[in-house]
């Protein structure tokens, strides 16, 4: 694989406060793909501080990280990996035409010949793993969340606080 086939995701996010919309900002390899909107956002001040850590909404697999914030306040701990992830072998027949030439009398004639190939192609993408912890105390379960490319894709209970 070529270094061409490597996709870098990464997804910016805006809170423009309580009086507009989250917006989410998609980049591959360094453009910009795609904008999208997302809920009301909310005052800065209300984002930060421990008093938050509760979890009082459900999270669901597909929240992004703002939305994980406002549901369960700053997580206890964050963990930053990477992860490579390799698609499906994909293949297409590739056909081209190729001019062949005959004599004929004195000249040439020119047909063309039709070669088909089978073309074999798979992606290689670095994922941006975040593993967020939450501890609400020796009273509750902990709570494990993990992220690929800023969106939840597991969500675990762990044993009693501390």
């Amino acid at each position: 694989l070529g270094r061409s086939n490597i996709e870098h995701i990464a997804e910016w996010t805006y809170n423009f406060g309580s009086h507009r919309f989250i917006r989410y900002l998609t980049f591959v390899n360094g453009k910009l793909k795609k904008i999208e909107e997302g809920p009301k956002g909310t005052d800065r001040e209300i984002l930060s501080g421990s008093y938050l850590a509760r979890c009082g909404l459900p999270v669901e697999e597909g929240d992004r990280r703002i939305e994980v914030i406002l549901k369960c306040g700053d997580p206890y701990s964050i963990e930053y990996l990477w992860e490579e992830q390799f698609s499906d072998v994909s293949s297409a027949v590739r056909t081209r035409r190729f001019p062949e030439f005959t004599r004929k009398g004195r000249g040439y004639e020119k047909e063309f010949i039709k070669k088909s190939e089978r073309v074999y192609k798979q992606y290689r993408k670095l994922i941006n793993i975040e593993e967020w912890s939450y501890n609400f105390g020796p009273t509750r379960f902990m709570y494990f969340i993990r992220f690929e490319n800023g969106r939840v894709t597991k969500i675990e209970d762990g044993d009693y606080g501390f």
